[in-house]
């Protein structure tokens, strides 16, 4: 197996060290037992939120950067909007702290636990109050390696023993793009999402063995390139083929982040194939909605749609511009714009699956467009790592590491 990359934190700072190794790779390593710390902003709220722990903890009162108050005990906790900042009650909530700034909750179990609005998560939990005191933001404390155990199993799903290899390279990826987003933030207070934003965490609750054996059995170990961490991006289902990811988002074309054919390793999945409709109106509407939200006026509120057409594709088949034609006014999405501007709002905003697709225009008797069938494969940006390919490789017998390399090109 050829040497991967391995971490290592000096003093707290993100840094990756060299050793022997192929131009133009170095690896480093990570001393035992030292996992660097990541922050997760979990949400952000406006309403009362409930904490707790089952062991003995620490909770700290600030208010502008001074530590007021200190309570410990095993206990449940409220806290709330109150007087220009937050306010500490007790389960029954009664008073305890007001006009604060930050309460930060330390437990005192090992591994470190607590709960909060129903959930468990291993670490520690800040509660930070926004400027404008009119929301707080939750953000939970933790070493890497824990972080992980809540991401594979909201990433990755239950997966079965013959899959086990995919879970290893997913546990890769996912560190390699936490560290990697991290480090390349600004500010003191830096922190991912717990979301698609970043990687979907769901905490202690959503733990799961083969895949906490995965982090464990990875640990420490990342992605480089000429000696740096890559951005790890992954996505569920490339649908035959990656994507070059300056085709996707535009800017620098990186090396690691180009197209691969990937054949048939993702087919299985049930939304390999997709297909999705619009009539007329509703794909009108968004498009009218998107060019808003950029910026851009249309001439007429009320107009009709004329045609619609691919206009190119990306190297994997990808609509690179998808033309919008009405009886005014002509406009093109690009790339990922067009899995954003057609959307479906109901609930949660759910965006088109893939811009790896082709169209069928219905049209009535006179001509005029009355829908649009969208037929596609794959789910995703369609940058990066395949997570169902990874998956088909797996079964078939592939390890973690042969996974990595056929999606990150070049990289350790």
């Amino acid at each position: 197996m050829i040497p991967r990359s391995i971490l290592l934190i000096v003093l707290g700072l993100l840094t990756v060290c060299g050793s022997c190794g192929r131009p133009p790779y170095r690896t480093a390593e990570l001393p035992v037992g030292v996992a660097p710390t990541v922050r997760l902003k979990l949400g952000e709220y406006r309403g009362t939120a409930r904490f707790s722990s089952q062991g003995p903890s620490l909770v700290e009162c600030w208010r502008a950067g001074q530590l007021v108050d200190r309570f410990y005990g095993a206990f449940e906790l409220n806290v709330a909007l109150s007087g220009g900042g937050l306010s500490l009650m007790d389960e029954n909530l009664g008073g305890l702290a007001r006009r604060l700034s930050k309460i930060a909750f330390l437990p005192g179990s090992n591994p470190a636990k607590f709960q909060f609005q129903g959930k468990t998560y291993r670490g520690n939990l800040e509660i930070i109050c926004s400027r404008e005191t009119t929301s707080f933001t939750a953000i939970n404390e933790l070493d890497i390696e824990s972080y992980l155990k809540g991401v594979l199993p909201a990433e990755m799903g239950k997966r079965l023993p013959e899959e086990y290899e995919a879970l290893k390279a997913q546990a890769v990826a996912a560190r390699t793009y936490a560290l990697y987003k991290l480090q390349n933030q600004k500010g003191d207070n830096r922190y991912l999402h717990a979301t698609v934003l970043d990687q979907v965490y769901q905490g202690y609750d959503s733990e799961m063995q083969l895949s906490n054996r995965a982090v464990e059995e990875t640990r420490g170990q990342v992605l480089t390139y000429r000696g740096q961490l890559i951005c790890a991006y992954y996505h569920a289902i490339c649908g035959g083929s990656t994507e070059d990811v300056s085709n996707v988002w535009g800017g620098k074309q990186e090396a690691y982040l180009t197209s691969v054919p990937d054949g048939d390793f993702c087919s299985w999945a049930k939304t390999y194939l997709w297909q999705e409709s619009f009539t007329a109106e509703e794909l009108l509407e968004k498009v009218v909605s998107h060019s808003r939200a950029e910026n851009l006026k249309w001439p007429r509120e009320r107009d009709s749609l004329k045609s619609v057409e691919i206009l190119s594709r990306m190297k994997s088949g990808r609509v690179r511009e998808l033309l919008i034609e009405t009886a005014s006014h002509k406009y093109i999405l690009k790339s990922d714009d067009i899995r954003w501007a057609l959307n479906r709002t109901e609930g949660e905003i759910r965006i088109l699956a893939s811009t790896l697709f082709e169209m069928t225009l219905r049209r009535d008797s006179s001509g005029n467009i009355i829908s649009v069938d969208f037929f596609g494969r794959g789910k995703g940006h369609g940058v990066g790592m395949c997570q169902c390919g990874a998956i088909g490789r797996s079964r078939k017998g592939y390890d973690y590491d042969h996974i990595l390399k056929s999606y990150y090109t070049g990289a350790h």
